[in-house]
């Protein structure tokens, strides 16, 4: 069975969103506004934001690309390469060990993780709408 192109590009964003979703939502949890000055928490999330999206900006590229370049799509985890798998996997397990050994402050944990979510978010939209409007 072959997939369209588009429907890969598709399940990255559909990927790319639900994770940018889960960050930010733990990130807003264990946020502690009472405990935070707003500037500081604000910068944080701003920094970590444009951090991630001149990363987020490569791999989309980068992927969209391969996945144009494609002969025949059969796998509908394709959607990323075995090097993206494994960086996905290990940045899971590296919030999961951090957040439950408290490994950094909660007010550092909480303004990456809103940054992060968000990038995340935005970039599994644009996967989405490449995927809806290419002529793949």
């Amino acid at each position: 069975m072959q997939l369209k192109k588009s429907y890969l590009i598709i399940a990255a964003g559909c990927m790319w969103m639900l994770a940018g979703i889960n960050v930010f939502h733990i990130g807003f949890q264990v946020w502690e506004i009472k405990k935070t000055m707003p500037w500081l928490h604000f910068f944080g999330v701003i920094a970590t934001f444009l951090f991630f999206a001149i990363i987020f900006n490569k791999t989309y590229t980068k992927n969209v690309n391969r996945i144009s370049k494609m002969d025949n799509p059969r796998n509908p985890l394709s959607f990323f390469d075995i090097k993206g798998w494994l960086i996905i996997s290990f940045m899971i397990t590296l919030g999961i060990t951090v957040r439950h050994f408290a490994l950094l402050p909660v007010y550092f944990i909480a303004a990456f993780y809103q940054g992060l979510g968000a990038c995340l978010t935005i970039y599994g939209g644009r996967f989405l709408w490449t995927g809806a409007m290419s002529g793949y």
